[in-house]
């Protein structure tokens, strides 16, 4: 996903990049939460998503409201642009050298 944010739009709603950026990361992946969950003195950190409405399309995340911290809202589709661009070619390698998956079935007459 791209998300192109319009700046001069942004900044009229009452949000900086910075913001555009963390909200649309949290949209996507999720943003770890401010504090861990202690569980047996045990600290486990969240990461804090996005309801799956929200992520389910690129109209949804359009769609998505968002709130700054004066209490202005916006919807993310009007202070940017959402797209979805082609995944990426992973090549794996062990030891330097590059790995290739092999599968096959065996027949029996």
């Amino acid at each position: 996903m791209v998300f192109t944010i319009n700046s001069s739009a942004a900044a009229k709603a009452g949000f900086t990049t910075d913001q555009i950026t963390v909200i649309s990361s949290a949209i996507v992946d999720g943003e770890p939460a401010t504090s861990p969950l202690i569980i047996n003195d045990r600290p486990y950190t969240l990461r804090v998503r996005y309801p799956t409405a929200n992520r389910s399309s690129l109209e949804a995340m359009g769609n998505t409201m968002i709130v700054n911290s004066n209490g202005g809202t916006a919807t993310l589709g009007s202070i940017s642009t959402v797209s979805e661009v082609p995944g990426q070619t992973e090549i794996l390698r062990d030891n330097l050298q590059q790995e290739k998956e092999v599968t096959g079935a065996s027949r029996r007459d």
